[in-house]
């Protein structure tokens, strides 16, 4: 996975989030790539950040900050292992400025020591000379199958619609005669060719994945 997001501004992140009572990363966890970003760095499904608000609600929003600094400790922890120089993020770090440093925009300062930390991250994850330099079973593209599963979802995709595609022809239009006729068996080769070089292209896929794995 190449992360795109390398220079997010935390201190902003965290300034409109605050303002807003928590609903912007609501929505910038999912639709921002957020969420899966963590997912990939740490390796594991995290808590969705929904479901985390939800019941910060009773809880006087104690339970999504203690779920953030969790993940601020993680990206610390992450952050050392991959060489990276501080100052880095940590669980006192953000729930420490967000309880008592609320009345100097401490939640503003925790995101952006935790962005901070998550931008250097992501930059050395996206290193060329990085990824090269890890072994298989360090490497984030070849530690998850997602991937796979993406390519066997869009494969699944493509050969429903090419064979919904040319039954719909031969239904819609009968058999035809002379020239017609022509066109039409010339239109189902090519239905064919197309599925069969998806397929040819997703073996290759599933060979080349089983191998690096």
């Amino acid at each position: 996975m190449r992360f795109t997001h390398t220079n997010r501004p935390g201190f902003w992140l965290g300034f409109i989030d605050f303002f807003t009572a928590g609903l912007f990363f609501l929505l910038y966890m999912p639709l921002g790539g957020l969420q899966d970003e963590l997912d990939e760095i740490l390796g594991r499904r995290t808590q969705r950040y929904w479901v985390a608000y939800l019941l910060g609600i009773p809880t006087a929003f104690i339970y999504p900050l203690i779920w953030m600094s969790r993940i601020a400790e993680e990206l610390k922890a992450k952050a050392i292992e991959m060489g990276i120089e501080g100052p880095y993020t940590s669980w006192w770090h953000m729930f420490g400025w967000n309880v008592f440093g609320i009345l100097l925009m401490g939640p503003a300062v925790a995101t952006q020591r935790f962005f901070d930390t998550l931008n250097k991250i992501e930059s050395k994850l996206n290193s060329h000379s990085f990824l090269n330099g890890l072994g298989r079973d360090q490497c984030p593209a070849r530690n998850t199958p997602k991937n796979m599963r993406k390519a066997m979802f869009l494969m699944a995709v493509t050969i429903l619609c090419l064979t919904a595609c040319g039954q719909r022809r031969n239904g819609a239009h009968g058999p035809r005669q002379g020239g017609h006729m022509e066109i039409n068996k010339d239109s189902d080769s090519v239905l064919v060719a197309l599925k069969k070089e998806t397929l040819g292209k997703f073996k290759a896929s599933c060979r080349g994945w089983y191998l690096q794995a």
